[in-house]
């Protein structure tokens, strides 16, 4: 947590213009500048964000995080990472089912470790197994 003195500030020289809305959600901006709670993509310029819809959005893409607008990764994503939003690394690793290869789950939704090498779907283990 950072007081108003030392928070995070963006060094960029966009300003919104009059009317702006976040890009995820349409609304209006908080502020008429980069702030605590008024984002922008230091690469585009263009893209401006309410935190709350910029940190939702972190939160589902994970590794896949990326400016919607002009879909940069690297210089977005160390931007709202110095600004305090939390991007998650998901492991997506999927696991097919060792017996039909039919079904699949992904190895942090069943809560597999790392180790595990294999997995079996319910119609193939049986129910409870």
């Amino acid at each position: 947590a950072f007081c108003g003195d030392h928070s995070p500030r963006q060094k960029v020289e966009a300003v919104p213009e009059k009317g702006t809305c976040c890009i995820i959600c349409q609304e209006a901006l908080d502020d008429d500048h980069p702030s605590f709670c008024t984002l922008v993509c230091p690469t585009c310029q263009h893209a401006w964000f309410h935190r709350r819809c910029v940190q939702r959005q972190a939160m589902c893409a994970g590794r896949c995080f990326q400016c919607p607008l002009c879909l940069d990764r690297q210089a977005f994503k160390r931007e709202m990472l110095r600004m305090g939003i939390h991007v998650p690394n998901w492991p997506w690793q999927l696991l097919l089912c060792c017996s039909c290869a039919a079904e699949g789950t992904h190895r942090g939704c069943s809560h597999l470790g790392t180790s595990a090498q294999s997995w079996e779907c319910e119609g193939c283990a049986g129910p409870g197994a």
